[in-house]
């Protein structure tokens, strides 16, 4: 890889820093969990030659990544698909999302990421 890809990388690290100290920092940010059960319904050993939709999801985001790294994350902006491709990873693995990783997820600016939510719930 170049020098210019390396730099953009670290400068987008550096401002998703600075945005996850200010959500940090921020006394307004509203609590919301969503517990999730475990999908027990498509385990591997059930369907053998069906293809895992939680590794598809799980390259789906890695793609995106890989894509907004390359182009930048304005160019492709979807907030409530990254948004989604999040809550079924949690759904999947039985985690609880909040709505700080939710935005944060949403690659999108915090209050921006909290429309999204409004609008997907």
């Amino acid at each position: 890889m170049s020098d210019i890809v390396f730099a953009r990388i670290q400068t987008t690290l550096d401002q998703l820093q600075r945005t996850v100290a200010e959500v940090r920092d921020t006394q307004e940010s509203p609590v919301v969990a969503l517990s999730c059960k475990r999908d027990k319904s498509e385990q591997s050993e059930s369907y053998p030659g069906r293809v895992d939709r939680l590794t598809v999801a799980l390259s789906l985001i890695a793609t995106a990544s890989g894509r907004d790294s390359v182009f930048g994350g304005d160019l492709f902006s979807e907030p409530a698909r990254h948004m989604l491709l999040d809550l079924y990873v949690a759904y999947r693995r039985g985690s609880i999302v909040i709505a700080t990783s939710l935005c944060i997820a949403s690659r999108s600016p915090y209050t921006t990421g909290l429309r999204w939510i409004n609008f997907v719930a």
